[in-house]
């Protein structure tokens, strides 16, 4: 049984997080270089409309819908191949060392600190509002999501995202059927990173290691590790299921 990352917050910041992100100000954002090849996008719409991915997903399947509600996710939120190859891919070269594999051999460079968790999943509501206040705290414009492909050509096109750090949850489930493989589906394998350079994590799958590892910058420590410390219980599961591999806590 996979136990899902249990998220320690500090008090004093419980009521930034509900004022500033919960319930943010209404704005508008100009989102830029968001766009990919038409013949890459229309690829992802049609792998992700797909209604095998409904089965994570509530309610019943109404193609049309469905289609249309992905179709606004990817154009909304896919990174560019511009941008990921001029800048996106450098930087997970700069956090990540060994990234055509998976734990244990994955692992982030010497200069950043790591702590694992129990996982499996992207992340949850709780996790990602977090996020968002440390993106702010860090001057982050926006949050990655980036699938490991393990350097290997596939049939279809592996998910890039840029989400701007003020977009909210709800939001982010607006997507149908992409958004259930992304938020409820334990199979793929997702880096996640802000443009600062100064946290990450990498999600492995269940088929692997079901285990997720932070990784920030020592001035980053104290707060990645009260908002997201494994407790009793996950550190005894890290503990019994990859011992070999992490350390519960440093």
């Amino acid at each position: 049984m996979i136990i899902y990352n249990r998220i320690q917050f500090i008090p004093s910041f419980c009521g930034q997080l509900e004022s500033e992100i919960v319930t943010p100000k209404k704005r508008s954002f100009k989102i830029t270089d968001t766009r990919i090849s038409v013949f890459t996008m229309e690829e992802l719409i049609e792998k992700y409309s797909s209604e095998y991915y409904s089965i994570f997903g509530k309610g019943e399947y109404e193609e049309d819908i469905n289609r249309q509600s992905v179709r606004l996710f990817v154009e909304r939120f896919s990174l560019s191949n511009s941008e990921y190859q001029s800048r996106v891919k450098a930087q997970l070269g700069l956090m990540f060392k060994n990234r055509s594999t998976t734990v244990p051999e994955l692992s982030f460079q010497n200069s950043f600190e790591e702590m694992p968790g129990v996982g499996g999943i992207l992340m949850e509501k709780i996790e990602y509002e977090a996020l968002q206040l440390i993106a702010k705290r860090n001057g982050d414009e926006s949050i990655f999501v980036i699938e490991n492909d393990f350097d290997r050509s596939k049939s279809l096109p592996n998910i890039r995202l840029k989400i701007p750090y003020r977009t909210s949850w709800e939001e982010l489930q607006t997507g149908g059927t992409i958004s259930s493989s992304l938020f409820k589906m334990p199979a793929n394998e997702y880096f996640v990173f802000g443009n600062s350079g100064t946290w990450g994590k990498y999600v492995a799958s269940d088929y692997h290691f079901p285990i997720y590892l932070w990784g920030f910058t020592p001035d980053q420590a104290v707060i990645f590790r009260s908002y997201f410390a494994p407790d009793m219980e996950e550190q005894m599961e890290l503990r019994q299921s990859a011992s070999e591999v992490f350390r519960a806590s440093k």
